[in-house]
């Protein structure tokens, strides 16, 4: 859910950037707006979650990494989420 803002302030960003500049504008708005996120999410928040529990920032980003292969691999058809035995 946490996304669901940032994703909110770019759609309403790029439509400023269209209306204001054209599609050239909004094109590079949209850019703009990717790279700050993607920065914020690939960069900053492990380093900062890092320092909080005294981890190196590598360490945090192959554990969320992990994590999501895990939950994507458990999606899988023929998988299951529940142990039987």
């Amino acid at each position: 859910m946490s996304y669901v803002g940032a994703f909110v302030a770019g759609f309403v960003a790029v439509l400023v950037g269209l209306v204001s500049g054209g599609p050239l504008t909004a094109l590079l708005v949209l850019g703009l707006s990717v790279l700050v996120q993607t920065l914020e999410g690939e960069v900053l928040q492990p380093f900062l979650m890092g320092r909080m529990v005294r981890l190196h920032p590598l360490l945090v980003v192959v554990s969320i990494a992990v994590g999501v292969l895990r939950a994507v691999l458990s999606q899988l058809p023929g998988t299951s989420n529940t142990q039987t035995g």
